[in-house]
């Protein structure tokens, strides 16, 4: 009787007690672990999104735990690839979490519902998530995008091009398929009598200035300020103002070569009636030779950097922020590759993470030249370096690999592959001018025109056909006696450059990375490596990666025009194009996605032969560069108030919060903002500072008088500046019979958050600890 009454409570520990023992150890052990992760918050809104932006984990961020007695809690963790972190911290008491070692010039928060700041304070068990971002990563919400676009003759002068729009934006995510002049989706910016033709495009977000600089472009004419010229388009405002903002020639000293084109002979001259063609014979083998190529604004905003195509060198300008008109310039000379048979020429510029990048191709249009000879080169440089000349070569390739068909009719195929740069117009052979398919002409040759950055490091590079600014679209020969007219078809490329432990590689058979796109093994040979990653970058768009984009015997594989840009977390590549939906000789643009390298949709800005015969340049580089009109970044400051238990000035964990302070935004004087700090976490946060704008102040009022604050009752400010960690110190001071507490600050750049300002408080000195301690912590804390 006994032994089975035993036996009985043995197999009710086993089956009841037992599991609910370990169940409890379980939790016991997974109470002892903090866990986490640490993301890029494109969006700056504190939650980590999987659709648009998609925001990638961050690896190689250090993570620390740190006890109620300041002793670091188990073993420093770095966050994994997938940006996840666990800290074995043995307790469930409260603890201090510190993230540091973030990628350079990123900043933590904002704060968000699933997102902290570098110092988080958890309990064991629990999770400390954080969000970081590169602050010129941020573009804010239905971002416009803005290019040039040209027409036929002189839009001085009389010209009848003079109002007709020459810079133009376009909603990044548009309602439809639209055409300029019949949607209202496209706004235009700039009429032809103000810029001329030009290429390059930069935006200064804090001023919302959009910089655009001159181009040489057969049949098309120079603005007022020539060949040197840069325009800003203010668009601060409801109504765009467009000026001459710098002539490099005439302000600066800074020779881009002379227009040579003859405005008194009637022969030679551009038109002043859009819709008649002209000869412009002069200006066929300087394109690419003379004037601007592109331009680019560092991320502080304060310098903008340009490429001189006449001497080959790029230029550094401080413009300051907002931007003024620069009186000085540097001028930066860039390495010589040795280029057979050719000269190396640059075009493209960009700034990312505090390094300019530059690119350019060798030519081979030195006698003897072949495709065997062209070649593009990628150069850094380090603002700043004490060698104004100190560039790094980051990847040179060679350019005659396969490419696809220029164009194609029922009988004709006219090859894409990239050529010498041609002088004369007799140098265009195989085939000669106007028997290539639809009897158009055609002559690839390169232009590496533009650079942009993936989230992964990847670089993404556009070329431009030179041609298409030599050709112009149903115009004539620049031979005086030929009045024949002739349509000029370019044939521009993308590119994918891989990046991978500081490594860059180009893609190979459609390959970058490890990622395959859609476009591998293509027969005949597209691209290096005989695939090409953006792969659907033809007329019309064909599923069929191998054969030519057959619409009634035609098609084009290689509809790029060069002008890129990319909104971070998008998962895609904007690129310009010529023919960007269904109909011919129009212009537009195109959306390729960065993983399997298809293109979801286009866009037109023009239309077929928008405003007449050979007004507009159909397939002839009709659109120049892209540019993201992106918001800056917000600034955030704050942080916490909080109860010091210890009285050394230090946020230690455990130590009670503060809630329901009344903490004051001031700058100059003036209070702006109010808050109260959190009922949970004691945090306070203002938004939307002005970036690198001094006599900043928060103010926690009435911390002593006859007016103190409920919530400070029986306190006083604790030590101000203790410790050599600012992150994790009490700010705040009182200056003179002031009752309030100040901590003063100065902003930075746009999205540079601060979360260090911080306000830790003791009991009074008149307290006796054992008496005050208990009651301040009961009224105060919740």
């Amino acid at each position: 009787m006994k032994k089975s009454l035993l036996l009985r409570k043995v197999k009710a520990f086993i089956f009841y007690f037992l599991p609910l023992f370990v169940i409890a150890s379980l939790s016991q052990v997974h109470a002892q672990n903090v866990t986490g992760k640490v993301f890029r918050d494109f969006d700056a809104n504190g939650q980590q999104t999987s659709i648009s932006p998609i925001e990638p984990a961050v690896a190689g961020v250090t993570v620390k735990a740190f006890n109620t007695n300041g002793t670091q809690a188990g073993s420093t963790a770095t966050t994994l690839a997938n940006g996840t972190y666990t800290i074995a911290v043995g307790t469930a008491s409260p603890l201090r979490i510190e993230f540091s070692n973030l990628p350079s010039s990123y900043y933590s928060g904002p704060k968000g519902v699933s997102s902290g700041t570098s110092i988080q304070f958890v309990n064991g068990g629990g999770t400390a998530n954080l969000g970081i971002n590169y602050p010129a990563d941020f573009c804010g919400t239905s971002p416009k995008l803005v290019t040039p676009c040209y027409e036929n003759g002189t839009p001085l002068n009389g010209g009848n091009s003079a109002n007709d729009p020459f810079i133009v934006t376009i909603p990044y995510t548009p309602a439809g398929n639209g055409t300029a002049g019949t949607t209202s989706e496209n706004g235009y910016l700039s009429k032809g009598a103000e810029v001329g033709s030009t290429w390059g495009m930069a935006y200064q977000r804090s001023s919302k200035f959009i910089f655009t600089s001159a181009l040489l472009k057969r049949h098309s004419g120079f603005g007022l300020g020539g060949p040197g010229a840069i325009y800003k388009i203010d668009v601060s405002g409801s109504t765009q103002i467009t000026t001459l903002f710098v002539d490099l020639k005439a302000d600066l000293g800074i020779d881009v070569g002379v227009d040579s084109r003859n405005q008194t002979s009637a022969v030679d001259s551009l038109s002043k009636i859009k819709t008649l063609p002209n000869h412009d014979s002069t200006a066929f083998g300087n394109v690419g030779k003379m004037s601007l190529g592109a331009i680019e604004i560092s991320d502080d905003e304060k310098t903008m950097w340009v490429i001189n195509n006449f001497d080959k060198k790029l230029y550094e300008l401080p413009i300051g922020s907002p931007a003024i008109k620069p009186t000085t310039k540097i001028a930066h000379t860039l390495p010589d590759p040795g280029c057979t048979n050719g000269v190396f020429r640059p075009w493209a510029v960009k700034f990312w993470r505090g390094k300019v990048y530059v690119g350019g191709v060798c030519t081979a249009e030195k006698s003897g030249g072949t495709n065997a000879d062209l070649k593009a080169y990628i150069y850094s440089f380090n603002p700043g370096d004490a060698n104004p000349d100190n560039f790094t070569q980051i990847i040179s390739f060679p350019l005659n690999y396969p490419r696809g068909i220029t164009s194609v009719d029922a009988i004709i195929q006219t090859s894409a592959a990239w050529k010498p740069w041609i002088a004369k117009w007799s140098d265009i052979t195989n085939p000669i001018p106007g028997t290539g398919a639809f009897n158009q002409t055609i002559c690839p040759q390169p232009i590496l025109s533009d650079i942009e950055f993936d989230v992964d490091g990847s670089m993404i590079v556009g070329f431009m056909d030179r041609a298409g600014h030599q050709l112009g679209n149903k115009n004539y020969s620049p031979n005086k006696n030929d009045f024949n007219i002739y349509e000029g078809v370019s044939a521009g490329d993308l590119l994918r450059i891989g990046f991978s432990n500081g490594v860059y590689t180009l893609e190979k058979d459609a390959t970058a990375n490890g990622i395959i796109s859609g476009g591998n093994n293509q027969s005949p040979s597209q691209g290096p490596g005989n695939g090409e990653f953006y792969w659907q970058d033809m007329y019309s768009k064909n599923a069929n990666k191998n054969l030519p984009s057959l619409v009634s015997g035609s098609g084009h594989q290689e509809i790029s025009l060069g002008g890129l840009a990319i909104l971070l977390g998008n998962n895609e590549v904007v690129e310009t194009v010529f023919d960007p939906v269904s109909a011919v000789r129009a212009g537009g643009i195109r959306w390729f996605d960065n993983t399997n390298g298809s293109s979801p949709r286009g866009y037109e800005v023009f239309g077929q032969d928008a405003g007449g015969q050979g007004v507009t340049f159909g397939k002839a580089n009709g659109l120049g560069d892209l540019e993201l009109l992106c918001a800056s970044q917000p600034i955030e400051v704050g942080n916490r108030l909080w109860y010091d238990t210890d009285k050394d000035g230090i946020q230690d964990a455990g130590e009670p919060v503060l809630t329901g302070v009344t903490v004051e935004l001031w700058k100059g004087g003036v209070k702006i903002e109010t808050k109260t700090t959190d009922a949970v976490t004691g945090e306070y946060y203002f938004t939307g500072l002005a970036a690198s704008s001094v006599n900043y102040e928060i103010r926690v009022p009435n911390i002593s008088g006859t007016s103190k604050q409920t919530q400070l009752a029986g306190l006083m400010l604790t030590t101000t500046k203790a410790g050599t960690n600012n992150e994790i110190d009490s700010d705040a001071i009182v200056s003179g019979t002031n009752t309030y507490a100040s901590i003063f600050f100065n902003t930075g750049n746009a999205g540079e958050n601060n979360h260090t300002l911080d306000a830790g408080f003791i009991p009074i000195s008149v307290c006796k600890a054992e008496i005050c301690t208990p009651f301040l912590i009961k009224k105060v804390v919740k």
